[in-house]
């Protein structure tokens, strides 16, 4: 038997919460590709980063935080509810 779905999917009630609950202006941490160049293109490297953003808009489906270096990042509303569910876990681990 095959059984279709997700464990825990992201229900739009949650979504509206952190919705409501993320301001413009607010610091919010976003994942964002940091990539090295080698010596040559085929050489370059690239790993994912967690940098502090301040929020400067939001939108139906995503928010753009500017970063302390000036550039844009943007992120879903479902990246970050996983991100605040990934960090409650890591809070229920620690107790």
């Amino acid at each position: 038997m095959i059984v279709w779905g997700v464990k825990n999917p992201i229900r739009e009630k949650e979504l509206q919460r952190l919705k409501n609950s993320i301001k413009i202006g607010d610091r919010i941490n976003v994942k964002t590709l940091k990539v090295s160049q080698g010596r040559h293109a085929s050489g370059a490297t690239s790993a994912m980063a967690v940098v502090r953003g301040t929020v400067v808009a939001k939108y139906p489906h995503l928010v753009l935080a500017e970063l302390a270096s000036g550039l844009m990042e943007s992120a879903t509303w479902a990246e970050l509810a996983v991100q605040k569910r990934e960090k409650q876990e890591r809070q229920m681990m620690d107790k």
